[in-house]
């Protein structure tokens, strides 16, 4: 889970990895379209922090509201859900 959730400007995700790997993160507003995408190039193992600045892939703000991210890695993919509240 993202920490803080809700969020105003920035969240983190603390991403568990068993073996090094890369990290791909995308978010979808509640319409189901990607407005941003991450790509962290390989990682070690154990505990990896990957913060989100709340900002879309055009670089603009995104409104409040309640978005989904996906996070795959290692071979696993994982969907939750996040609140912008400005």
């Amino acid at each position: 889970q993202n920490i803080p959730n809700p969020f105003a400007m920035s969240t983190e995700w603390e991403v568990g990895l068993p073996t090094a790997s890369s990290v791909e993160i995308e978010v979808f507003d509640v319409a189901g379209r990607r407005v941003r995408s991450l790509s962290i190039a390989s990682r070690g193992a154990g505990w990896q922090r990957v913060a989100f600045d709340g900002l879309s892939d055009d670089g603009k703000r995104l409104a409040s509201g309640v978005y989904f991210y996906r996070v795959s890695a290692g071979g696993e993919t994982i969907t939750r859900k996040m609140v912008i509240a400005r």
